[in-house]
């Protein structure tokens, strides 16, 4: 997956007439990946993507992926079908995705329970618009997340070697967004703080 950010708003969150785009593209790409890992998203924006969750012998799955934009179709596959029976939304299903799309929660109609040990492939449609996206209309990237890339690639750009301090003779400074753990291409103790909110275990209802 690519960068979340654009190389030229590097250079305009970093105050640069110009800016080496290769390096900043690679710089944004690490820091974005940093981001998903943290997360365990992918983040972007993807549309009718396939993945298959085991059940759970509860009433309610999630699905991995937020924000949910639409859920296409569920399959129910038993220990040794061959092939997915589709699932009917009102029927079999209901889908709840919450005002701003980051609930995911799928829950058996009439208070069944999703069969534990069976397979259930869920297509969903997830993610948000990043920079670079064409006649993609959901919510983009939101502030946080993108100041978090940001942060941590001008981290990279200014300072590639990560250093903390700096001494010239008797001379000694800081060095880096914020000084402490926040040297290098790194996640610093902020920037996690600043993607809590996005955890996808941070979602009401789930029970």
């Amino acid at each position: 997956m690519g960068p979340l950010v654009a190389p030229d708003t590097l250079g305009h969150w970093l105050g640069l007439t110009t800016i080496d785009e290769d390096r900043a593209e690679l710089l944004l790409e690490v820091a974005s990946d940093l981001v998903r890992g943290h997360l365990a998203q992918e983040v972007d924006y993807h549309a009718e993507d396939s993945v298959d969750v085991i059940g759970n012998g509860g009433r309610v799955l999630l699905c991995p992926e937020l924000p949910v934009w639409q859920v296409h179709s569920i399959g129910q596959r038993f220990a040794g079908d061959s092939a997915f029976e589709d699932l009917i939304e009102l029927a079999d299903y209901d889908v709840e995705l919450g005002y701003d799309h980051r609930l995911g929660i799928l829950r058996r109609a009439g208070g069944a329970r999703w069969t534990k040990g069976a397979t259930y492939r869920i297509v969903t449609t997830h993610g948000y618009g990043v920079e670079g996206d064409s006649g993609v209309s959901v919510d983009p990237l939101p502030g946080s997340i993108k100041a978090v890339v940001l942060r941590c690639a001008a981290r990279g750009y200014t300072n590639p070697t990560g250093l903390r301090t700096e001494s010239i003779g008797r001379y000694n400074r800081g060095i880096g967004f914020g000084g402490g753990d926040a040297a290098g291409l790194t996640l610093s103790a902020g920037d996690k703080s600043d993607l809590e909110a996005f955890l996808p275990g941070r979602r009401s209802g789930a029970r």
